[in-house]
């Protein structure tokens, strides 16, 4: 998507990490640039300013970021990469949607003040690494700590979703239903989140990082009416969504879909819908 521009910046690659801290002085001093044209009364006539398509490609990057037309995405786990990411932020003041984060509740405090979001997988079990002297590895705590010192947390469940990839998810489907993005919110309430805001972890909070909020990720009046209606609390490991809502529509009816029909129908009477899954023993494929 446009509105996020990609940040590599890891503790281990000194050579990228300089690239990217000289993307972000060569945007500065463009932005300064382009302010002298701009005051200067007495620049000859067809004098042209500084023209972006000069920059590299890094500079480029930082320069929406620079002008808030961008939040920048990170990936990073440990504290000292955490860290660096904070200090980039607060240097150049610009917004950081940081995933992973799994060291994150050693260091909350760093990544608050520097206004960093966080996406967080609470199931997370990196094991804490005994050699190193210092707090390390993940807790289910994560979340609660950084929620409060005020950072915006969204929860993920395990599995590969930093990255692309092209195979086809079956959260909630075949055995796996504990891997439902709603149990992240659940085990991130284990650990020491309130309901509330468990439930803000996958609503108004990437809302939020998205730059939707002003349309998404709650229920007020002026908002899309975009929402979903469960038979059971959100939380509940046995929730099932009953109506999806987009733009005010009913856009799914449980009862009406073949996946999940027979699971607590509203009238166990009704005829079941022709693609109904699972299908019977036998029956034709």
């Amino acid at each position: 998507s446009n509105m996020f521009e990609d940040l590599r910046y890891d503790t281990n690659q000194p050579r990228r990490r300089a690239e990217v801290r000289k993307g972000f002085e060569d945007a500065r001093d463009f932005l300064r640039r382009v302010e002298e044209f701009q005051r200067d009364d007495d620049k000859e006539d067809g004098a042209q300013p500084p023209q972006e398509r000069d920059l590299s490609r890094e500079a480029r990057s930082a320069l929406r970021l620079l002008r808030g037309q961008a939040k920048a995405q990170a990936f990073a786990n440990d504290a000292a990469s955490l860290i660096a990411l904070a200090e980039l932020a607060e240097q150049y003041n610009f917004e950081i949607v940081v995933r992973g984060v799994t060291e994150g509740w050693t260091v909350p405090e760093r990544i608050s003040q520097a206004k960093l979001s966080a996406i967080v997988v609470p199931r997370d079990r990196t094991l804490a690494d005994e050699r190193t002297n210092r707090p390390n590895g993940a807790t289910i705590k994560n979340a609660a700590i950084l929620t409060r010192h005020g950072i915006d947390v969204a929860v993920l469940p395990p599995g590969p979703y930093f990255g692309p990839g092209t195979g086809i998810g079956l959260s909630g489907l075949g055995g796996r239903d504990m891997l439902n993005i709603n149990m992240s919110a659940a085990f991130a309430a284990r650990g020491g989140l309130t309901e509330e805001q468990a439930v803000r972890t996958l609503t108004i909070n990437p809302a939020r990082m998205l730059g939707v909020d002003h349309r998404l990720g709650s229920l007020e009046v002026g908002k899309d009416a975009d929402m979903i209606i469960t038979d059971r609390p959100l939380l509940d490991y046995m929730m099932l969504v009953r109506y999806s809502i987009i733009d005010g529509e009913i856009a799914y009816d449980k009862d009406a879909e073949g996946i999940f029909a027979h699971v607590r129908p509203t009238d166990p009477e009704a005829e079941r819908p022709q693609d109904a899954w699972p299908r019977r023993l036998g029956a034709p494929w």
